[in-house]
C-alpha cells in the first residue's frame, strides 16, 4: 500500500501581476474578464527601434504588446538596503522581497512570529540574464565594439560597485529573501524555463513533507521584458502576431509575453489547522517528468506530460475523474495547445470522467505568459477559485479546438464566471499544469480544505455593482446630502465605491422610516455621480426627463410599506444559466442548488445543477444541446423550484421575509412552502414527482398549452365545442391558458 505523504496548505499569497498588486485585485480581474495586455510602455524601451511586422526581418521583433507590472512602491530601508545600492540590484530581487513581505502579511506572519529557523525559500525564475547583467556585459565590451564611447554613453550604463555581482545573480534572489527576513532553512532559485515556479513549489512541498522545513516560501519571479526576450520568442515563432493570447481556440497564433511575481506561503496541512491559519487550498500532489527523446528540445510531447499527470494523481490518491477545474499551461501555440488537450483527455479517460464535467482555462489569455512565474500565476488563480468557490472564465475563444468541442469531451470552456457547485461525494478539486522548454513538465493537484472553515467570500470580495440608499426627513435635507456627495465625487476625494456603499448603508439603517428616499444601483463612482445628478430634479419635484432605470425616488411614506408580499413565478421564467451571477456572489443561492442536488440525487442521471449551469455554448449545436437537456419537463420544474429556494434565501440574507405569498401556476407550491405548509425537502420532492409524472404522461400523450388574451368566461364559451381542450390556468383577467392534445390545441 503506497505511503500517504502529508498534504500541504497554501496559507498566504502575494501577487504582483499586470493590473493587479494584491490577490484580491488579481482575482477580481479574473472574474471580471479584464484583459491586461497593453503596448510596451514607453518608459521601458522604445519598441519602434526593434519592431518589424515581417517575422523574417533580421534582428527585429514582430510583436509590440505584452503584460506589464504597474509601478510598485518599494521602501529599501524597510529591508535594510542602503538606497545607494538600488542601482546595483536587479529589480526582480527587489520585487521578490516586496511580494514575499506581502505574502507573509497575508498569512498573518508579517510580524516575524513564526519558526524562521526552519523556513525555506524556494523561488523559480528563468531567462537568467536580466537588464542589469546585460548592461554590465555591454559596459565591458563596448570599447572593443565602438572604440572610446562618449561620456553620455557611459552614463546610460550601470556602474560596477561592490553590490553588482550579487545584484544580478538569480540564486541571490532567494538568498536575499532569506537574508532580509532572517530565515534559516534552505534557499535556492530553480530554473525550469516556463515551468520554473511550479518546479520551485514542488521542491518546497518536498521540503515540508520530508520534515526539513516547517514553513516554505515559494513561487515565481519574472520581470524580464527586454528586447532580447522578445527577440528570443519571436525568432522561435512563438509570439502572437496579433498580440492576442487565445489558448484552445482554433485561431490561436502564439503567446503574449508578460511579467509577474507570484508567492505562496506553504505549511503542512495538520500544522496549519493546529495553528488556525487561513487555508486557501490544499496541495494533494505534484508530479514532474521529462519528455525523454522527442522531435526537438522544445516541441511538446503528450507522453511526457501524461507521466507528470500520472505521478501527480498517484500522490494525490485519486483519479482525475473527480476534477471540477483544470488550469492548463495553455500557451496559445497551435502545437502546444493541441498536445496539452490530448494529454488531458487521455489522462481523464483513465479516470472515466463524465462528459463536460471539468472547466478548462488558462490565465495567459488574460495576463499573458509570465514565463518563469507562469506556474505561480496559475497556481494562485486556482487556489483563489477554490477559496471563492467559483469557476473562473476563459476569455478570447471564438471556436474551441475540436477535442474540446466534442460532446464527449470531459472538458469545457466558460465565458463567464460560474458558481462552483460542490459535489455530494468529494470536495472541490483542480489540476494545474506548467511546462518548460527542454521537455520538463509539472502538474499539481489541489483540493479545498475538507473541514470547510476557510471558505472565502463568494465570487469575489468586490461586487460588480453596489446598492446606495439615501434617506432624509424632507426633500431639502436629502437634496443637500446628494448635492454635497456629488461635489465630493467631482473632486475625487472619495474612497473606494465599496467603502462608500458600506458607510451609506449604515447611515440608511440609522434613518430607517424617514419618508424621503433615493436608491441607486451603480457600478462605479462616476456612475454614482451621474445617478445623483439625475435623481435631484425628481426629488425637487421638477423632473426634466424619466429616471434612469437603476435609480428610484420616493418622496413620501406609503402605508403598509413595512409589509412585503412575495409573488412567485411559474413555468416560463426559467432558462439555462439562470441565476448564474447571483450564485457567484451569494452563497445562499449556490447552497440552494447544492441542497437540491443532494435531495434529488437519485432522480436524475447527473446533478440537477449541471443542467442549470451547462457549458457555455459555442455555436447552434451546443445551444440546442443545452436547451434540449434543460427543457425536459422533469428537469425544468425541479430547476425552477431550486432557483426559487435560492432567491428566497438571498432575500432572507437582507432581512426580507414575506408577510404573505402568492404563486402563479408552478409557483403555487413555493407560496405554500413560504406559508409553512411544507418543508424545503418536501417542496423539492413534490416538484420532482409532479414534473416526472407530467413528463411520463406527455411522452405517451403529446400535449400542448397556449396563452389566449381573453377572459376566462369568453374562453370557456368558445371551448364549448372542443371537449378535448380545457382551461389550464387563469393567468390574468385578460389572459387564459388552454391545454389538451397538441393537435386539438393548435386547432
Amino acid at each position: 500500500m503506497p505511503i500517504r505523504l502529508p498534504d500541504i496548505a497554501i496559507i498566504g499569497i502575494g501577487a504582483l501581476f499586470p493590473r493587479a498588486q494584491t490577490p484580491r485585485q488579481y482575482w477580481d480581474n479574473i472574474v471580471s474578464r479584464v484583459d491586461a495586455i497593453d503596448d510596451i510602455p514607453a518608459d521601458r524601451w522604445n519598441y519602434d527601434l526593434y519592431y518589424d511586422p515581417d517575422p523574417a526581418a533580421r534582428d527585429k521583433i514582430y510583436a509590440k504588446k505584452g503584460g506589464f507590472l504597474d509601478d510598485v512602491p518599494f521602501d529599501p530601508m524597510r529591508f535594510g538596503i542602503p538606497p545607494i545600492y538600488l542601482k546595483s540590484i536587479e529589480p526582480i530581487q527587489l520585487l521578490a522581497l516586496e511580494t514575499v513581505r506581502r505574502a507573509l502579511d497575508d498569512a498573518g506572519y508579517g510580524d516575524g512570529n513564526f519558526d524562521r529557523e526552519n523556513t525555506s525559500v524556494i523561488l523559480g525564475s528563468a531567462l537568467s540574464q536580466g537588464d542589469l547583467g546585460s548592461g554590465y556585459i555591454v559596459r565591458s565590451e563596448l570599447p572593443q565594439i565602438v572604440g572610446e564611447p562618449r561620456p553620455e554613453v557611459w552614463d546610460r550604463l550601470p556602474e560596477w560597485t561592490e553590490a553588482s555581482f550579487a545584484g544580478y545573480l538569480l540564486n541571490v534572489m532567494a538568498g536575499r529573501v532569506a537574508n532580509r527576513f532572517d530565515l534559516g532553512g534552505t534557499n535556492q532559485t530553480v530554473d525550469a524555463a516556463c515551468g520554473s515556479s511550479l518546479a520551485a513549489v514542488k521542491v518546497a512541498v518536498d521540503e515540508l513533507r520530508m520534515g526539513r522545513s516547517n514553513l516554505s516560501i515559494s513561487g515565481g519571479v519574472d520581470a524580464t521584458q527586454n528586447p532580447f526576450s522578445y527577440l528570443s520568442f519571436c525568432k522561435t515563432q512563438a509570439l502572437s502576431p496579433s498580440s492576442r493570447a487565445r489558448a484552445f481556440d482554433k485561431g490561436a497564433d502564439g503567446t503574449v509575453l508578460s511579467e509577474g511575481v507570484g508567492i505562496v506561503i506553504l505549511k503542512r496541512l495538520d500544522d496549519a489547522r493546529r495553528d488556525e491559519d487561513r487555508i486557501y487550498a490544499v496541495i494533494k500532489g505534484i508530479g514532474s517528468s521529462s519528455d525523454g527523446k522527442a522531435l526537438s528540445l522544445y516541441a511538446p510531447n503528450p507522453a511526457g506530460q501524461i507521466r507528470a499527470f500520472r505521478r501527480a494523481y498517484g500522490e494525490a490518491g485519486f483519479e482525475p475523474g473527480t476534477l471540477g477545474l483544470m488550469e492548463a499551461h495553455g500557451t496559445s501555440t497551435a502545437a502546444g495547445d493541441q498536445a496539452e488537450v490530448e494529454t488531458m483527455i487521455t489522462a481523464f479517460d483513465r479516470g472515466r470522467m463524465t462528459p463536460k464535467s471539468c472547466a478548462l482555462g488558462s490565465i495567459k489569455n488574460q495576463i499573458g505568459h509570465t514565463k518563469g512565474a507562469a506556474g505561480a500565476a496559475s497556481l494562485i488563480k486556482t487556489a483563489l477559485a477554490i477559496y471563492h468557490r467559483t469557476l473562473p472564465p476563459h476569455v478570447n475563444v471564438r471556436e474551441p479546438l475540436d477535442p474540446i468541442a466534442d460532446p464527449r469531451s470531459p472538458v469545457y470552456l466558460l465565458r463567464s464566471a460560474s458558481p462552483w457547485i460542490s459535489h455530494p461525494v468529494h470536495p472541490r478539486r483542480a489540476g494545474v499544469s506548467s511546462f518548460g522548454f527542454g521537455g520538463t513538465n509539472f502538474h499539481a493537484v489541489l483540493e479545498e480544505n475538507a473541514n470547510g472553515q476557510d471558505a472565502g467570500p463568494a465570487g469575489a470580495e468586490t461586487w460588480p455593482y453596489e446598492l446606495f440608499v439615501f434617506r432624509a426627513a424632507d426633500r431639502a435635507a436629502l437634496i443637500g446630502e446628494l448635492t454635497a456627495l456629488g461635489e465630493a465625487l467631482g473632486t475625487g476625494a472619495v474612497p473606494r465605491l465599496r467603502d462608500l456603499a458600506f458607510s451609506h448603508a449604515l447611515r440608511a439603517k440609522e434613518r430607517q422610516g424617514m419618508p424621503v428616499c433615493v436608491t441607486a444601483v451603480v457600478r462605479s463612482l462616476n456612475h454614482l455621480a451621474l445617478s445623483l445628478k439625475e435623481a435631484i430634479p425628481h426629488v425637487e419635484g421638477r423632473p426634466q426627463r424619466p429616471l434612469l432605470p437603476h435609480v428610484r425616488v420616493e418622496t413620501e411614506s406609503a402605508a403598509g410599506a413595512d409589509r412585503i408580499a412575495f409573488v412567485v413565478p411559474g413555468l416560463g421564467s426559467q432558462y439555462p444559466g439562470m441565476a448564474r451571477e447571483v450564485s457567484v456572489y451569494f452563497p445562499e443561492m449556490r447552497r440552494a442548488f447544492e441542497e437540491a442536488d443532494s435531495i434529488l440525487a437519485e432522480s436524475f442521471p447527473h446533478p440537477l445543477s449541471r443542467y442549470i449551469f451547462p457549458p457555455d455554448p459555442y455555436g447552434e449545436a451546443d445551444e440546442k444541446r443545452n436547451n434540449d437537456a434543460f427543457e425536459d419537463t422533469h428537469v425544468t420544474v425541479s430547476a425552477l423550484y431550486a432557483a426559487q429556494c435560492g432567491f428566497v434565501d438571498v432575500a432572507a440574507r437582507f432581512g426580507l421575509a414575506p408577510a404573505m405569498a402568492m404563486g402563479h401556476s408552478f409557483g403555487e407550491p413555493m407560496a405554500l412552502h413560504l406559508a409553512g405548509g411544507m418543508s424545503r425537502e418536501d417542496f423539492l420532492r413534490l416538484g420532482e414527482a409532479r414534473s416526472r409524472i407530467m413528463a411520463d404522461f406527455s411522452a405517451r400523450n403529446p400535449g400542448a398549452m397556449g396563452a389566449v388574451n381573453l377572459t376566462r368566461t369568453e374562453v370557456e364559451r368558445r371551448l364549448a365545442g372542443a371537449p378535448d381542450v380545457v382551461v389550464g390556468n387563469a393567468n390574468a383577467p385578460e389572459q387564459t391558458v388552454i391545454a389538451g392534445p397538441r393537435d386539438a390545441v393548435v386547432a
